[in-house]
């Protein structure tokens, strides 16, 4: 078990509500952005905007070989080591500045045979990316979750503040949307470098062979997992790009920042659940802790899902420009993605805790083969349809080979009654949904309410309570 300094968090709830302001606040404020990206992109430009968004996401963790994820599970091992954190840092980076040295002199040829608009931008967002997440991961590894959250803050902030000054006042459209990011990245990697002195740990007089093979071993099979997940979660855009176009592409990046809220809630409780799993995945009942926490979680979550479909037929027309309607269909069937996503995110927790990236990798690829087969299947007969469906059926087939595939390592169940009630009440919602009657909205809504109550009363308090003693328990050893 690994010791903790007297100094550290003292609980995992702690840490959870410090990441929830942080996460919450910036996923907030891009989402409160819609209005504005609505209003002044046209679907097209904001199609365009998505691919690059799109693009940046995969090339990211694909240069940096996953080797922040590496830098955050190693140095949870040496919390209370100052030369191993050293180490551990500076050799992470001699990695990622090499695979940045041998990337840019390859996309300027690239650029030369194929004229890639925002070239210079999408090259410093895809570098100031790299850094951002790399220095995010690092706060992680250390304990410092405040300044992770206040990371997260800054990144909402400079995004939106950048956006009203480049696409409002100076009218610069899509480019200006590309310029936020690169602010934004950069601002928030600047601050984590001068609040966490993280110059102290690097030193490039650090080389040591022999630990660069230990991090690339553990972040090298994460790679294709980064892929695969870039392909369940994007390579439907190229295909949408491809078969319909910009302007359709436009219309789903819209309806997929409705299932963003659900993913930033869970995204705080993974963060958690993450560290939580790697500190007990040793202990003698953690069969019973993690059924109990799985069990929770997938009551508050699921009621979560529910719950943004119930308030949808009332926050969209606020949110969301005319020109965009048509990306409210598709919302249901993306929410019930972004539910499977979640238990997939549980399972893959312990994948990690194990130190299993192998097995989060093979996993994943089967989820992306799925994911693309179904798309490339039905997109011409269903239109953007086929997107949402192919993710969800491709993240629930990864939840339940996940499930399967660790009962040969940790015993982890559910109550079927549960799962029978929540297809019911997700069905139910969804048919009152596609009907949108303003008082059968309205009574949904406030069924939701009361089954959320009903469902979670003892879950919130589980979560609560176990987590937040099992991490205690952890700071005394």
């Amino acid at each position: 078990m690994t010791a903790k300094s007297g100094h550290a968090k003292a609980t995992l709830v702690k840490n959870t509500v410090i990441l929830a302001v942080g996460k919450f606040s910036s996923q907030l404020i891009t989402f409160l952005m819609l209005p504005l990206y609505t209003a002044f992109l046209s679907p097209s430009e904001y199609g365009i905007v998505d691919v690059v968004i799109t693009y940046v996401a995969l090339l990211a963790p694909a240069i940096t070989i996953q080797m922040e994820m590496a830098v955050f599970r190693f140095l949870i091992e040496a919390r209370e080591n100052e030369i191993e954190k050293t180490r551990i840092i500076s050799n992470s980076l001699q990695i990622v500045l090499a695979m940045l040295l041998l990337f840019f002199p390859g996309a300027i040829v690239v650029q030369s045979f194929v004229n890639v608009p925002y070239i210079w931008i999408i090259l410093g967002i895809i570098a100031m990316a790299v850094f951002s997440g790399l220095c995010l991961q690092i706060a992680r590894g250390l304990g410092k979750n405040f300044n992770y959250a206040i990371a997260s803050i800054v990144i909402g902030v400079m995004t939106a503040v950048s956006n009203f000054v480049l696409i409002v006042y100076l009218e610069m459209g899509a480019s200006g949307l590309l310029l936020s990011m690169l602010l934004a990245y950069s601002v928030s990697t600047v601050y984590l470098v001068l609040s966490l002195r993280l110059y102290r740990y690097v030193s490039f007089g650090v080389s040591d062979k022999g630990l660069r093979k230990k991090l690339l071993k553990y972040a090298a099979p994460l790679v294709p997992n980064s892929i695969a997940w870039w392909v369940i979660n994007a390579a439907d855009r190229t295909i949408i790009l491809l078969v319909l176009g910009l302007a359709a592409n436009g219309i789903y990046a819209i309806a997929s920042k409705f299932p963003l809220i659900y993913t930033a809630v869970f995204a705080v409780f993974g963060l958690s659940w993450t560290e939580s799993a790697s500190v007990h995945i040793n202990d003698k009942d953690r069969g019973k802790f993690f059924s109990d926490t799985f069990d929770a979680a997938f009551r508050f979550f699921g009621s979560i899902g529910l719950g943004i479909i119930a308030s949808l037929p009332f926050v969209f027309p606020i949110l969301v420009n005319e020109r965009y309607e048509e990306a409210y269909v598709y919302i249901p069937v993306m929410i019930l993605g972004a539910l499977f996503n979640s238990i997939v995110g549980l399972y893959g927790a312990v994948y990690v805790a194990k130190k299993m990236t192998g097995k989060v990798a093979t996993t994943s690829i089967m989820a992306a083969a799925i994911s693309i087969s179904i798309n490339l299947l039905f997109i011409n007969f269903i239109g953007l349809f086929s997107a949402a469906v192919a993710n969800a059926v491709a993240f629930l087939s990864m939840a339940i080979y996940r499930h399967y595939d660790l009962k040969k390592y940790v015993t982890i169940s559910y109550r079927k009654s549960l799962i029978f009630k929540l297809a019911f009440l997700y069905s139910t919602v969804i048919v009152s949904y596609y009907l949108d009657y303003f008082y059968l909205n309205i009574a949904t809504i406030a069924s939701v309410i009361i089954i959320a109550y009903i469902l979670n009363r003892g879950a919130v308090g589980f979560l609560k309570t176990r987590l937040s003693s099992r991490f205690r328990s952890s700071t005394n050893m």
